[in-house]
This record gives structure tokens, sequence and C-alpha cells, in this order.
């Protein structure tokens, strides 16, 4: 039997494609209910092309409706009335606000409505009979839905990117990404090495004289934080209120002053530093990083994805539709708004960003990123911070910074999941402060996000 398939134009337009893409056969009816907001910014307009890309033969029906929910209502009756023989009705509950679809379902009792629905946790979708039975988590068959696809629902185009893996490909074809050879993250010696040169210059302490430079840590630990901090603020207002001049501040012997001197004293040795080992690394080629590790990281993170879900095809290629490297999203200007690591695409249009990171981050930057990722998608997109923690080298200066900042991101962040890049067969464990702290493989990681989606 054909179906008449009712959904709602929403913002979050991604979330009504996968079930479309399942349910839609020739000669079925789609209708759409278009509020004047979603008519006026043209949100049905971006997704029928994506339905006319793959030769769908179906009908497309639109109603649009003021905010008035009883006019609504009994516009959308009128018109299943009037399209409903020998068809099955089918709701798509995705999207829009659990209200609509509340009153939609009441509404629309006597037409016996089938619901369509999907939980932002889980990359299938449910189908629910008229008397609610059903409701089991089906994955998706049919729908092949790709980042070009989210991004058009938004309207926003695919920049550049290298598509390594997709999950209609033969077994060749996904194998091909995993033949390239990466030294990192597979040979131990030589990943530790390209560690030590890259980070070389970061970690410099010592000037040409041989003088330590005295870090933010270590002035910290010789004040107070919370006297530190006061005393800053009150350093701040005081010279907003008297802006005095140099001399007043030297001749004031307050605490202001102090203040100043020590700030003013880390600053110039900062510089100074700055300046000498810039001068060091003209003379001295060794001290250049022999490798950008940024790059080299994605890939390394990028060929352990595909492995793993080769590995596991018969289970994941069900939730898994495509894999990015380096994909950049444009607006309708062909502005660059976001760029990405290792991107995962799954069934049901939601993303999932591999964040490749291997020393540092500040949160600004890593919430930035988020930020653009749920524009260009939707709220339910997902970021991971991946970084290196080799538990052989826990003591490195380098891998000191990278622990700390895994260490913030896994007690601070609701936002971000912080998952540990390991070597193969590494120690589990390493200690700290007589405390043993395991850190799972990177593999074992990736089973628990995959089994969240069900």
């Amino acid at each position: 039997m054909n179906k008449l398939i009712i959904a709602v134009a929403t913002g979050n337009m991604v979330a009504n494609l996968p079930p479309l893409l399942e349910l839609a056969e020739s000669d079925d009816v789609i209708l759409w209910l278009e509020s004047e907001w979603a008519k006026e910014n043209k949100l049905v307009d971006r997704i029928l092309p994506l339905l006319g890309h793959r030769k769908l033969d179906v009908n497309i029906d639109r109603l649009e409706y003021s905010e008035s929910m009883s006019e609504m209502l009994s516009l959308v009756k009128q018109k299943v009335a009037g399209r409903i023989e020998n068809r099955s009705l089918y709701l798509i509950g995705n999207g829009g606000t659990k209200l609509h679809f509340g009153v939609l379902l009441e509404a629309l009792h006597e037409f016996k409505p089938n619901l369509i629905y999907s939980d932002g946790g889980s990359t299938g979708w449910q189908e629910y009979a008229p008397n609610w039975h059903g409701g089991e988590i089906k994955s998706y068959a049919k729908s092949a839905i790709t980042l070009e696809d989210v991004l058009a629902c938004r309207k926003y185009h695919l920049g550049k990117g290298e598509l390594i893996w997709d999950a209609s490909w033969n077994d060749q074809q996904r194998s091909l990404y995993t033949e390239n050879k990466f030294a990192y993250g597979e040979n131990e010696t030589e990943t530790i090495a390209l560690h030590e040169s890259h980070h070389s210059l970061a970690m410099q302490r010592k000037t040409i004289d041989g003088t330590d430079l005295p870090s933010f840590d270590a002035l910290m630990q010789s004040e107070k934080s919370d006297k530190w901090i006061d005393d800053v603020q009150k350093y701040l207002n005081f010279v907003r209120n008297n802006k005095p001049n140099l001399n007043q501040i030297k001749s004031s012997g307050n605490n202001q002053s102090a203040v100043f001197y020590q700030t003013c004293a880390l600053y110039s040795s900062t510089l100074k530093v700055a300046k000498n080992v810039a001068n060091d690394a003209n003379k001295n080629q060794n001290l250049k990083p022999t490798s950008a590790i940024g790059p080299i990281f994605e890939k390394a993170v990028a060929k352990r994805v595909v492995v793993y879900l080769n590995n596991r095809y018969p289970d994941l290629c069900h939730k898994i539709s495509q894999v990015y490297l380096g994909a950049t999203f444009l607006d309708e200007k062909k502005c660059q708004i976001a760029e990405t690591d290792v991107l995962l695409i799954a069934k049901n249009g939601i993303l999932l960003h591999f964040e490749c990171k291997t020393f540092e981050a500040t949160q600004k930057d890593l919430d930035a990123r988020i930020a653009n990722l749920h524009e260009a998608s939707s709220d339910l997109a997902r970021m991971f911070v991946v970084m290196p923690v080799y538990t052989n080298y826990m003591d490195r200066d380098w891998s000191i910074v990278s622990r700390k900042l895994f260490e913030r991101i896994q007690k601070g962040s609701q936002k971000l999941t912080a998952l540990p890049f390991t070597l193969p067969f590494q120690v589990e464990y390493f200690s700290i402060n007589s405390e043993n702290i395991r850190i799972p493989y990177f593999e074992e990681t990736l089973d628990k996000i995959f089994k969240r989606l069900n």
C-alpha cells in the first residue's frame, strides 16, 4: 500500500531526511507542514533537491499554516482526508517540538497514523503502529545520507576534504586507506622521536646565558593563588581610577607596585627568552621540528578509525555512513566557517567529530569548534578530543601538557569527550602521586562510543 507521509519543516531539517529516504517509494505522497517562518527561510526548498537527486518519484504537497495550533490542525485534517484513500498514514516525529506531534497524533487519530521516531542517542529509527505496538530500533538500510546532504539542510556546502571510508564501498575500497604506511602510532620509537623533535622548541626553558624562564606555574606556587588574583584586580582598579604614571607607581611603595613589578618581570623575561630561542633556532637547525606533527597525528587517528570500522563492518555499516579526513564547511558565499580533522557521518545524519590535539588547546578554541559543528549540522553533533596518552612516557614535558588537557576535558566538559590515542601494546597503567591510573586502549573507547549509538 502507498503511503502518505507527514513531515514538519523545522530548523533541524536533517532529522527529517533519513526517515524520508528510508520510507518513501514511488507514488507515495510527502506532505510538508510549513510555518510562516519555515517558508520564509525556505527550509523545504533545501531538502527537495536531495530527494530529487535520488530520483524518488514521490508527490510533494506543501501546507502553510500560521502559528495558530487550532488552524494548523484544521488544515491538516482537511488535507489528509482528501489524500488518504488507499494510503497508510505516517507521521515523522523527528525535529520540531513534542507539542506539535502530540497534538497531531491526537487530531489524526481517526486516520490511524504510524509514528516514526528516532532519539538523539540512536543511529536507527523506531516505528509505532496506531495501537502503539512496535517501537523496536531498526537500522537504516536504504538511507545513505552523506556529509553533503547534512550540510545542505543547513545552507552550507562541503569545501575540501578526503572521503576515506563509505559504508556502500566494497571490501577493497574500504581497505584502501588502511594500506597507507604511517610510522606514527605504529612504530613506537619513531612516534616518540617525532614528539621530542616537534616539541623541543615549545618546551624550551632556558635563555642563551643558561638562566631559567620563571614559569607562570612557579610564580603561582610562590604566591597564594587567591591573593595573586586579588592583588592583580586591585592593581587594575588602582590604575583605572588613578591613571598614575610610571614614577608614581615606582614611588607608591604599596602592594600595587609589587604586583606591577612582578608582572613586568615575567613579561620582560618571557620576551627575552622568546627572542633568544628564536636566535638559537636560526643558529642551531636541530632545534627546528623535523616534521609538522598535527597532520601526521590526524592521519594516524583516521587510519585507526577506518581499521576499527572495517574490523566490525557487519555491525557498524548500519550505524556509520561515511568518514572524512580534513573536511571544511563553506557558507553560501563560499567562506569557510569550520574545519574538521576526522569526521564520521552517522546514518541518522548526526556528525561525530574527532578533533586531534597533540599538545595543548584552549577551552575557547574547543568551544568555538563544537559551536561551528552544531551550526553546520545540528545540536546533536558530538565532538571528541583525541590526544596522545602514552603510558611509558608520562614523565616527558610534552606528555605532561597533553595529559593535563586530557584530564581537564575528562573532568570539566559536558559537551566534549576525551579520547586517549594509545600505542600498540602499551602498558595500561601509569602512576602519579602513588595512584595507579588506567588508560583504556583507543579501540576500547571506540567500543563505548558506538555501543551508545544503538
